[in-house]
C-alpha cells in the first residue's frame, strides 16, 4: 500500500473518530425530549417578510427541529417551516432559538415549535 493511500486512510479514520465523538457529545446533551434524526428539505418563510431560506432538517422532536440553513437566521425570528415529505408537505410555525455558523456558507439553527398549521 502506498504512502498516499495510508495517509488518506488515516485522515478518514481520524474524521470518523471526530464524527463519533460529536455524536457521543450530542447524545449526552440534556434535552427536554428525545429527538429523531430526519433529513428532508425545508423552506423557512419568515413572517416579517424576509426572503425565504432553504434548509435541510437534522433532527426533530415534538417540541422543535434542528435545521442546516443556507443563510443566517435571526434569533427569535418566527417563521413558517415547510417540510417536504415523500408525497406531502407539512407546515409548522417555529421560533429560531439559535443560529451558529457551520462550515462555509451554512448555519446550524434550532427551532422551537409554536403551533401546527395544516
Amino acid at each position: 500500500m502506498g504512502t498516499h493511500v495510508q495517509s488518506v486512510q488515516q485522515q478518514v479514520i481520524h474524521l470518523i473518530s471526530r464524527i463519533q465523538c460529536e455524536e457521543i457529545r450530542r447524545a449526552r446533551e440534556e434535552r427536554e425530549i428525545n429527538r429523531q434524526n430526519i433529513t428532508v428539505p425545508v423552506t423557512i418563510r419568515p413572517f416579517d417578510g424576509e426572503k425565504e431560506i432553504d434548509a435541510i432538517s437534522r433532527d426533530i422532536s415534538s417540541l422543535g427541529i434542528g435545521l442546516l440553513a443556507s443563510q443566517p437566521v435571526a434569533v427569535e425570528q418566527v417563521a413558517e417551516l415547510e417540510l417536504e415529505l415523500d408525497t406531502t408537505t407539512s407546515k409548522l410555525v417555529g421560533t429560531c432559538r439559535y443560529c451558529k455558523p457551520f462550515g462555509k456558507g451554512y448555519y446550524i439553527t434550532g427551532w422551537r415549535f409554536e403551533n401546527v398549521t395544516s
